[in-house]
């Protein structure tokens, strides 16, 4: 299903350069070597809510940015966040904090 937000920022986008198929938009003619992954289900209350929906959206899409990636011979940035460490014992946290991960948790979908 495709948001109604994501049909009218498609419908701005000059679509001489862009093909969309099954609500993914895939470029034409790619002509960059950077890509930025910034794309994630950030707010724990969202996460939490559908976790297998983040932990899909998280996966495949780094899949197909990597996929991208090679495809066009750039390079990858993954962005994160310290929501990956858990839910940490320590404010603020410094370098060196390993974190509080629990792989079974509400952030381990995360």
């Amino acid at each position: 299903m495709v948001s109604k937000g994501l049909l009218r920022l498609v419908s701005s986008v000059n679509r001489r350069r862009m093909k969309l198929l099954l609500g993914i938009a895939l470029f034409a003619y790619a002509a960059f070597d950077q890509i930025y992954h910034l794309a994630s289900p950030a707010s724990p209350p969202n996460y939490m809510y559908n976790p297998i929906k983040t932990l899909k959206t998280n996966t495949i899409g780094t899949l197909n940015m990597l996929g991208l990636a090679k495809r066009v011979g750039a390079r990858l940035l993954l962005a994160s966040t310290s929501e990956v460490y858990g839910d940490p014992e320590v404010h603020p946290q410094s370098e060196d904090y390993w974190g509080h991960v629990n792989p079974i948790g509400p952030r381990a979908c995360y």
